[in-house]
């Protein structure tokens, strides 16, 4: 269902709930809380997507609004396309596409941003499900991740140009994406026992904002930068030639014990290559 574009609502306080006994569930991955910390990835081009998955109590729940940080140091005016799929399956790609809307969004690195989607249509999703943002456009603004563990690796995912979807881990992303989604709470259905909806960041002093980076910390010294090289590695496959026995007509043998020694080299070379962090990581 292709909704046009839609206003985005920016929160600044605590959210409000209907009430005690069907208040709407917010579904979260992340650890982040009002006065925490966050990393926003800059490493995102156009038409690739940030996503996260969540399970909902029961299956037939109406999801009414997506809560996100976006921001980075940047305070650019973008749209972005908000993307809802059923993820029952449980695999790297999501399925059936239930939902997608445009959102006009202005970047803040102290503000949640709220997508509003219960008044443009009817979103009804299964137990499992994935919610994602697609970028319109490359760098920051961008979406952010927590800095404390537990990171959910089956519930946070990229889909990168040209290596299609992916764990987020896998390109060196070491959080959860701050992505959250809202879903009603039907009568007679018990609600989400957390106490109430997720608090969100107070809105920094004015003149304190970071200079615009890549990646943005709040409430923390903004981390040093790691200087490797983006890498799709996590995606290539990388093979070592195979060395010869004996001599070579130019009178350069490769002994067995020598081919064994590059053979070695080799594996633990594509095995650091492995561990350095993607583009998409912040630090």
């Amino acid at each position: 269902m292709r909704i046009g574009m839609i206003t985005a609502v920016v929160v600044v306080g605590a959210l409000s709930a209907a009430g005690p006994a069907r208040a709407d569930i917010e579904l979260s991955n992340d650890t982040f809380t009002s006065g925490g910390t966050a990393a926003f990835s800059g490493g995102f081009v156009f038409g690739e997507a940030g996503a996260s998955r969540f399970v909902a109590p029961a299956a037939g729940r109406q999801v009414l609004k997506v809560h996100l940080l976006f921001g980075g140091g940047s305070t650019a005016a973008q749209t972005v396309t908000l993307k809802v799929w059923d993820d029952s399956a449980g695999t790297d790609a999501p399925g059936t596409e239930l939902f997608t809307g445009d959102f006009p969004l202005t970047g803040s690195d102290t503000a949640i941003q709220e997508l509003d989607v219960s008044g443009a249509s009817t979103v009804i999703v299964p137990q499992q499900f994935r919610v994602g943002i697609v970028f319109q456009h490359s760098g920051a603004p961008s979406i952010a991740r927590d800095t404390m563990p537990p990171i959910m690796v089956d519930k946070n995912y990229i889909m990168g140009q040209g290596v299609g979807w992916a764990k987020a881990q896998t390109f060196g992303v070491n959080g959860n994406w701050i992505i959250r989604a809202v879903i009603n709470n039907p009568a007679g259905a018990p609600d989400a026992g957390s106490g109430g909806p997720t608090p969100v960041p107070a809105p920094r002093a004015r003149g304190t904002r970071a200079a615009p980076r890549a990646s943005t910390a709040i409430s923390r010294p903004t981390p040093a930068r790691s200087t490797a090289a983006p890498t799709w590695i996590a995606e290539r496959h990388v093979q070592q030639p195979r060395p010869v026995r004996g001599k070579s007509s130019g009178g350069c043998g490769i002994g067995e014990s020598e081919g064994a020694t590059l053979i070695a080299l080799g594996v633990l070379a594509v095995l650091i290559a492995l561990r350095r962090p993607g583009r998409w990581d912040d630090v």
